[in-house]
């Protein structure tokens, strides 16, 4: 009897079942950058809709294949954590730091260095973390970025409300754009500027004045107008979508410096030097 008794104490107790709340029941997400394990709470990251894709990927083909476009592989479990190969661990720590912060104290984040911030914003951006994206634009905004990198980081990231003062810089400044700098703003963005230079110039000097009176030049803004399709229609009056934008800000065919002038009447100008 005693026997018998000391072996039914020796099974353990069934595990309770619980149902899980279907709001507050939060997980972990594993993460590895550059061979480092990461674990975070679902939470922080879920607002993503790529990271909130992959955790919905079922280990299929057609999985296989989402994870491939996203350059996501795994599941985030702890025995399949998400690998992503291109992206760096430093990338990923300086999101943290911004995306914890969030949760807390909104008008607190660590003090990032400008290269950090430009990871966040890549990151954000390339995850569809709008807040964020929007929290690394308002630092980098306050940040003393030259005017190329802003133009190309604008391109890069749809940041419409950084064009029109970066083009005012280069424009006043009168210095010539780098074939390096052309090559990162675009070809005929910096063929462009370089118009607006030679105008402003011009119109700076005295002499030129004896000579002759030009016709008056238009403001940057409404030279530049169309690279900023939503501060034309905040002009207008039309209403301004705030999303961000998931794609370039300045749109317009790059063209190769290499390439013959096209053979035109003496009335006809090309496009690009109609716009300046």
């Amino acid at each position: 009897m005693d026997v018998l008794m000391s072996s039914l104490s020796a099974i353990p107790a069934p595990t309770p079942v619980y149902i899980k709340h279907e709001t507050f029941y939060f997980a972990d997400v594993y993460f590895v950058f550059e061979e480092t394990l990461f674990k975070i709470p679902q939470l922080y990251i879920q607002e993503s809709p790529v990271i909130k894709a992959a955790l919905k990927t079922e280990p299929s083909a057609a999985g296989d294949e989402q994870n491939e476009r996203t350059n996501i592989k795994g599941n985030g479990t702890f025995q399949n954590p998400f690998i992503c190969s291109d992206i760096e661990k430093g990338a990923f720590v300086a999101l943290l730091n911004v995306l914890y912060p969030m949760r807390f104290n909104k008008n607190s984040y660590p003090p990032l260095l400008t290269m950090d911030w430009i990871k966040v914003l890549d990151l954000s951006f390339r995850w569809k973390l709008d807040e964020v994206h929007s929290i690394a634009i308002h630092h980098l905004t306050r940040k003393k970025l030259d005017a190329i990198e802003k133009l190309e980081l604008a391109n890069k990231y749809g940041i419409e409300s950084w064009i029109i003062p970066a083009i005012k810089e280069l424009v006043e400044k009168g210095e010539r754009i780098t074939a390096q700098g052309a090559m990162r703003i675009g070809v005929e963005l910096a063929l462009r500027i370089a118009h607006s230079q030679g105008e402003a110039k011009g119109r700076s000097n005295p002499e030129a004045d004896l000579v002759s009176q030009p016709a008056p030049i238009d403001p940057i803004e409404r030279k530049f107008e169309d690279l900023v399709p939503n501060t034309r229609k905040a002009r207008k009056g039309s209403p301004v979508s705030v999303v961000v934008r998931q794609g370039p800000a300045i749109d317009f065919l790059e063209k190769d410096v290499q390439q013959p002038a096209p053979v035109m009447s003496k009335n006809k100008q090309p496009s690009w030097l109609k716009k300046c």
